[in-house]
């Protein structure tokens, strides 16, 4: 089995680190926007009192932090192919 790295073929161990290393960015980037929706809550909650827009805005903030986060941190793609030749 082979696998494609960014658009490069590359052997089985090296594409197996890369997908490992690829999933565990996307949990942390997840992990990251969960902690700065809570981080944006607890401060609108302190800053503004407890107001119902303080949730909205909390989320507007953590859609903003995934966005950022995406552009700036750039996650390897892997795809899993056989060793096989094409036929067809």
């Amino acid at each position: 089995m082979t696998y494609d790295v960014d658009g490069n073929d590359t052997c089985e161990s090296c594409g197996t680190v890369q997908d490992e290393r690829s999933r565990a960015l996307g949990s942390a980037l997840l992990t990251l926007v969960g902690v700065g929706y809570l981080a944006a809550l607890a401060l609108g909650y302190v800053l503004f009192r407890g107001r119902p827009f303080v949730g909205g805005f909390s989320a507007v903030i953590a859609i903003a932090l995934g966005r950022t986060l995406q552009t700036h941190v750039r996650l390897p793609v892997v795809t899993r192919r056989s060793s096989e030749p094409h036929t067809g």
